[in-house]
């Protein structure tokens, strides 16, 4: 009787060893058939390029190289389109009507219908002055950054301006509606703190981020050096350093979420952070400088992508002969860009659809969970 009974257990136990080594096999299964699907939906231009934004149309933007040695911005959708060539172009940002901020002897906004808007006046720059835009929002709103170098007199600061106001005038943001500014406050005596912002980004609600940093004019005494900070239209919120040396915000989405950098005294990276619903969140395993953020949620670096606390290196995901330059964009479909060196030692641009870590995982749960109910159903 009681050999008959660990025959039984010995068979049960076996039993239990080859149902736990299929479930272990189907998830590891599962979870490389997602990346490997996922990795195989890859392409690259074939000139020397590179990919710096995508939109939520998967329309993406960028440069390639000429025979004549020169540069073209492109946008690319079913073909590719050339916006501008030049010695020197620059895409700076799609938005998902398609229209093209970009530069190319002077910054410019192209319309899905063609049409172009200059967004600086012939001679706006004589007097040392420059306007640089970094990013368009679907409502036509441009933020950007605005410099003055005179004699005696240097500006910094960050502004917004509708497309439909350009070409900016003037020969400082103080002196244009065009370009508010968020440049000087005052102290306690009266006496006025130089105050530079810098904007980075902006989002569908026209929510500007960047940085503030303060001196006061007379003193010169740093305030802060560099801070994280927000921008609604008639308000600077710092979001703070967190206790480090200082930080920049430096992507939002649209649902207010914003993701920065916040940096060592030595000004390198020591974490990356989210800030969301009020509260600064320091992301301690994501050690590079956030480049994008969609509206799920995920952060790009240059290297990797953030989701849920899981950092996956964008290389792993590559195919067979190509080794990551930089990635640049991400999209609300997962969709990154960037540039990668070929099998052929050039540079190209690429577009990669990235899985998400909580899918893979749950694809993995869900295995799980359906093998053991059919082995608990087996047993019964």
């Amino acid at each position: 009787m009681a050999t008959c009974m660990l025959e039984t257990r010995t068979a049960d136990n076996s039993a239990t060893r080859i149902v736990l080594l299929r479930i272990a096999t189907a998830v590891i299964i599962a979870a490389l058939s997602c990346v490997g699907a996922c990795a195989q939906q890859f392409s690259a231009l074939t000139k020397v390029s590179a990919y710096t934004k995508i939109n939520n149309l998967g329309q993406v933007i960028g440069w390639q190289k000429e025979s004549d040695t020169s540069q073209s911005v492109i946008k690319v959708d079913i073909a590719t389109q050339i916006i501008a060539t030049a010695r020197y172009v620059g895409a700076i940002d799609i938005d998902d009507h398609g229209g093209v901020l970009h530069d190319g002897y002077g910054y410019s906004y192209r319309a899905a219908s063609g049409a172009i808007t200059h967004l600086d006046a012939g001679d706006f720059s004589s007097d040392g002055s420059a306007a640089v835009p970094v990013g368009i929002n679907n409502s036509g709103l441009i933020a950007g950054n605005f410099y003055h170098d005179g004699p005696g007199d240097h500006w910094h600061f960050a502004y917004t301006v509708p497309v439909t106001q350009c070409p900016l005038q003037g020969s400082r943001g103080g002196d244009t509606t065009q370009l508010p500014d968020w440049c000087v406050g005052l102290d306690e005596e009266g006496i006025p703190w130089q105050h530079t912002a810098y904007a980075t980004a902006l989002n569908d609600s026209g929510t500007t981020i960047g940085y503030n940093s303060w001196w006061h004019y007379g003193l010169r005494i740093s305030h802060i050096f560099r801070s994280a900070a927000y921008w609604t239209g008639t308000t600077v919120h710092e979001i703070g350093t967190l206790g480090y040396s200082s930080s920049e915000a430096t992507a939002i989405n649209n649902n207010g979420d914003i993701t920065g950098v916040l940096y060592n005294a030595d000004d390198s990276v020591a974490h990356a952070f989210l800030f969301s619903e009020d509260t600064t969140q320091e992301l301690t395993n994501f050690n590079e400088k956030p480049l994008a953020m969609n509206d799920l949620g995920v952060i790009l670096s240059a290297t990797s992508f953030y989701d849920n606390g899981i950092v996956t290196p964008i290389q792993s995901l590559l195919p067979e002969g190509w080794t990551l330059g930089a990635a640049s964009d991400i999209n609300d479909s997962n969709q990154v860009v960037g540039y990668a060196i070929g099998p052929d030692s050039l540079q190209h641009g690429f577009i990669l659809q990235v899985p998400e870590p909580t899918t893979m995982c749950l694809m993995g749960l869900g295995t799980l969970a359906l093998l053991r109910r059919r082995h608990a159903k087996t047993r019964g």
